[in-house]
């Protein structure tokens, strides 16, 4: 393997120049106070995070109860990390929950600030892609602030409340690391590496992590087609790890019995999309699917507009693929999951889980725009628009996510008091709200109780 060249950057083309330095870095933000208070969001989340964070195990956690005692008893094995769940593989993540309940006695406080870690990595990395986009063609440094009110509204409280959803920031941080360095410009190989890596992460933590296989591919020709550089080995070197990938994955694999059918695409095409459009505009509407599909319709045909400008003109595409392979992913996700999930209603589109992946979409849509905001050959009524969609969208996502701040409150409440019932071990009631059945809590209690885990600890 050939060593990684010097500067060669995980986050994207526009990071591989060795010679800029960390002030040049930081000039772009430089007497600008937009950049303390794109810190605002970040800030409210992890307060969120740890100050309405679940204690007690919740749904999907108590189906790891079993395998923390497999691995207290030294009986766990590699299957039990690969077994299906619903219709995901995460051996990464339950591997990843199983050391942090070891080393913590399960409190549940380690997982919540590992997800943040994987947040604010996943962050820094668009971050840094970025401000370095920003160096090819001038750009809004403010966008930065709608940029980080999206990535870490307070909407998706689901992944903010929950230590088990460490495996979406996981996700996405993977996705981050496919799409910049496939997208790279690199000659030493790096960018697939990293970009391999990255895949792992993704598929091994959450089931759509199989639509970065064929965006990768998309992100690969892209880059390829702007340089005009053709690199038969990249293509052939992501098409092995993709069909490897996608083998090991579907190897197996069963449809869940309480899953519905994976035909409404046919049977219900209208839904399917009402689904789809739902699913892309819930970060700005996660309260009712109406206007939240009249949003995703206008991002969805807003993002198709600003590439298919870009690519006519052959724009600076490097210096985006990062974000535009997020938005691709996104956009795959969003008509992944309507394929599973269209039989439970629009509603379900809505899920506070799915808004960090429909968020990519308009993050990759924020950067477009604030790059029509900066260019000086844009006309200036062209440019204004772009500022006043950047401000929309902006206050549209700080709105949804003080709705998610008032949800959190509510959740935590609720919480509080069915902890209190699994520590006692009354009222079979409020145990279920923590899994739909009592009996699983009661059987995880008494593990839980025989190994002092969680609230016994």
């Amino acid at each position: 393997m050939q060593p990684l060249a010097h500067g060669t950057n995980l986050a994207g083309p526009a990071l591989t120049d060795a010679k800029d330095s960390a002030t040049e870095r930081g000039s772009t933000f430089r007497g600008n106070p937009v950049w303390l208070l794109s810190l605002l969001p970040v800030l409210v989340a992890v307060f969120i995070c740890f100050h309405y964070g679940f204690e007690a195990p919740y749904m999907d956690q108590w189906e790891l109860v079993p395998l923390m005692e497999k691995a207290f008893t030294g009986q766990i094995a590699f299957s039990d990390l690969w077994a299906q769940h619903n219709v995901h593989r995460i051996p990464i993540p339950k591997l990843i929950m199983l050391l942090l309940a070891r080393v913590s006695h399960w409190d549940t406080r380690w997982e919540r600030a590992v997800s943040m870690i994987f947040a604010l990595s996943a962050a820094a990395l668009l971050f840094r892609s970025f401000l370095r986009a920003g160096r090819v063609t001038k750009f809004a440094p403010w966008a930065w602030l709608v940029i980080t009110t999206l990535f870490f509204s307070a909407a998706q409280w689901e992944n903010l409340l929950w230590g088990w959803h460490l495996l979406i920031y996981l996700n996405v941080l993977g996705a981050i690391l496919v799409c910049g360095g496939l997208s790279s410009t690199d000659n030493g190989g790096a960018g697939v590496v990293f970009a391999v890596l990255g895949a792992i992460l993704s598929v091994f933590s959450y089931g759509n992590g199989l639509i970065l296989l064929p965006v990768g591919m998309a992100v690969l020709a892209l880059s390829q087609w702007s340089t005009k550089q053709l690199s038969p080995g990249r293509f052939l070197a992501w098409a092995f790890t993709s069909l490897l990938m996608g083998g090991a994955y579907v190897w197996d694999f069963h449809k869940p019995s309480y899953d519905p059918s994976y035909a409404g695409v046919v049977t219900s095409p209208g839904q399917y999309a009402y689904y789809v459009a739902a699913y892309l505009g819930a970060p700005l509407a996660s309260f009712d699917p109406r206007p939240a599909a009249i949003m995703g319709v206008i991002g969805f045909c807003a993002y198709l507009a600003v590439l298919i400008m870009r690519l006519r003109t052959r724009g600076p595409a490097n210096a985006m693929l990062l974000f535009d392979g997020l938005a691709l992913y996104a956009v795959g996700t969003a008509f992944l999951t309507a394929t599973a999930r269209t039989g439970f209603g629009v509603v379900q589109a809505l899920s506070p889980r799915y808004i960090m992946f429909s968020s990519l979409l308009w993050i990759a849509l924020a950067v477009h725009l604030s790059q029509f905001v900066g260019a000086n050959a844009i006309p200036r009524m062209a440019a204004r628009l772009a500022a006043l969609a950047l401000l929309v969208i902006g206050a549209a996502a700080a709105a949804n996510s003080a709705l998610g701040v008032y949800r959190c409150d509510e959740r935590h409440d609720g919480h509080i008091v069915a902890r209190d019932a699994l520590v006692s071990g009354e009222s079979t009631e409020l145990l279920r709200r923590l899994y739909p059945d009592e009996q699983v809590v009661l059987k995880g209690r008494e593990t839980l109780q025989k190994y002092k885990l969680n609230v016994f600890r």
